[in-house]
């Protein structure tokens, strides 16, 4: 789970559903469903994150892909590829366009949006890495 906004929470997990709720009723606002190819969520989401600003979410989970959704046109905006499944996925306060991943490769990985590449894959720790 993560907040966007005060008025927004994202959910999702074993059943590759990515769900945008509304905090003040409750309701689910949106759904990205995975089995419809054009929201790509990945199987057995294991991580989310967004930004407080943006129109953004990125998922990451048992397909080893990390994906940047855009959440007003439900389009995978891009996606990143790990050697295993990515469980830990941060974005940085300071730098929109700057998000992080930890997979069970034990590599941190730092994405650069504006060029859809890797700037940065490091080694981890001995065992998975998480994020508080």
């Amino acid at each position: 789970m993560c907040f966007f906004r005060r008025e927004k929470v994202y959910s999702a997990g074993n059943d590759s559903l990515l769900c945008v709720h509304d905090v003040v009723t409750r309701d689910p606002i949106l759904r990205f469903k995975a089995e419809e190819p054009i929201y790509n969520v990945a199987t057995n989401v294991r991580a989310l994150a967004s930004l407080s600003l943006r129109e953004k979410v990125y998922s990451a989970g048992n397909d080893s892909l990390l994906c940047v959704h855009d959440v007003v046109t439900r389009d995978p905006i891009l996606r990143f590829k790990a050697e295993e499944p990515i469980y830990n996925v941060a974005t940085n306060p300071r730098d929109d366009a700057v998000i992080m991943s930890a997979s069970e490769d034990r590599k941190v990985r730092l994405h650069d949006l504006r060029s859809n590449e890797d700037m940065i894959a490091v080694e981890g720790s001995e065992d998975h890495l998480s994020h508080p």
